[in-house]
């Protein structure tokens, strides 16, 4: 964009080198008022080829990051002005990122990573309980003959016995080494739960100063685009003719000239700075796809 502006403007300084040469050899110019308007003409030169050469720099590191070789063709589609897309409120934009940037979900899995171990923790360390019931049947014969009472027969005497045994089996942990670990895993958890909450804070802070941001670079862009720019355009067509009329000398024409240049310059570092600072929200409230609308 600042290099179409810059276009237009080395084709205004074109043909104002042409009228005043003209005017020089008609005598109505003095020949210093031609080299006047070549010197600005060449200054305009010099500033394209800056900006020339801070564009080629920056599609080179913009390759880089693509991973396209440095030789192989780049262009960008589309107008500055038509990327400044309206954004999501800041509330909206804040509780997007806390639910949705990875950062942030990764301290809250360890945060539950760690609360889940000083469960485990906690649950060895106490005291243990397991009920028991058992049943046994037991027979013993001894040596010795007796008579049966039924059938008056001789056979071994012996005895029959059943036992039930019932209890309660109490394990009790080992003190030293269960209440390190759960003190331990006490720690982990508080110190999962704080990273968590300053991950969270600082979030909440980058949204906060990207939205100052952006709000402060729309506020420095309308004033430019209303009150700033059409002014400008109309001063200096007025002191273009008066200095046709020979009421203003080349030096006011060529003043104004480098204002309004400079006012050009100032809007467009505007809108660059609104795009900048958009896509700075769009990167802290991890919303992409925004970008790409």
């Amino acid at each position: 964009m600042k290099l179409q502006f810059i276009e237009r403007t080395i084709t205004l300084a074109k043909n104002n080198v042409d009228l005043v040469a003209a005017q020089v050899a008609e005598g109505r110019r003095p020949p210093l008022d031609q080299n006047m308007e070549l010197v600005e003409l060449n200054r305009i030169r010099a500033l394209r080829e800056s900006s020339e050469a801070a564009v080629e720099l920056k599609i080179l590191e913009l390759k880089n990051l693509l991973g396209v070789a440095p030789d192989l063709p780049f262009a960008i589609r589309g107008e500055l002005v038509g990327l400044l897309e309206p954004i999501p409120p800041e509330a909206v934009a804040a509780e997007r990122a806390i639910e949705t940037r990875p950062d942030l979900q990764a301290a809250r899995a360890a945060e539950g990573f760690a609360a889940a171990r000083g469960r485990q923790a906690r649950a060895e360390g106490r005291l243990d309980a397991e009920l028991m019931v058992g049943y046994q049947r037991m027979r013993s014969s001894f040596p010795l003959l007796d008579m049966n009472s039924q059938t008056g027969a001789l056979m071994t005497m012996n005895e029959q016995m059943n036992f039930v045994t019932f209890g309660v089996k109490l394990m009790l942990p080992v003190r030293d080494r269960k209440e390190g670990m759960a003190a331990a895993a006490r720690l982990e958890e508080n110190a999962a739960r704080s990273r968590r909450e300053f991950g969270e804070l600082t979030a909440k802070r980058q949204i906060a100063a990207s939205y100052v941001r952006y709000n402060r670079a729309m506020r420095a862009k309308e004033i430019y685009r209303i009150g700033v720019r059409e002014q400008a355009e109309k001063n200096l067509d007025v002191v273009r003719q008066m200095y046709e009329l020979g009421s203003r000398t080349l030096l006011d024409h060529i003043a104004e000239q480098r204002r309004f240049i400079e006012t050009e310059n100032g809007y467009i570092d505007a809108l660059l700075e609104v795009f900048l600072a958009r896509s700075e929200i769009l990167r802290t409230t991890n919303s992409p796809e925004l970008i790409n609308k």
